[in-house]
């Protein structure tokens, strides 16, 4: 029995493992990805702060990086700059690194 870790990467090269299980998770089950979702619409929060952002703008753009990896989500805000940054995110998984990544996160039967 395989036991598959769902796992993030947090730029500088560090890993936290969020649980293990004998079933390959699929992406959108993965602990990390609300987290992901969270912390970026945290982090994009900040930094547009820091720009002095007009606050309607930036309180769109959040909710947009808060909800980016659930199609359904990004549907229901009927904004297509919402649908470009959905698409534009999933095209990173098209590179080389991405699908080593992507395949070592939920194996080589992973379709990008």
């Amino acid at each position: 029995c395989h036991a598959y870790t769902c796992m993030i990467s947090a730029g500088a090269g560090w890993t936290i493992r969020i649980f293990s299980t004998p079933h390959r998770p699929k992406k959108k089950d993965c602990v990390s990805l609300r987290h992901h979702m969270q912390e970026g619409a945290k982090l994009a929060a900040d930094i547009l702060d820091r720009l002095a952002c007009d606050s309607a703008k930036c309180d769109r753009i959040v909710a947009i990086i808060a909800v980016h990896d659930e199609p359904e989500a990004v549907i229901a805000m009927q904004d297509i700059n919402a649908v470009l940054v959905m698409e534009a995110d999933r095209l990173d998984r098209y590179g080389p690194e991405s699908i080593r990544r992507y395949q070592a996160m939920f194996g080589d039967a992973y379709a990008a």
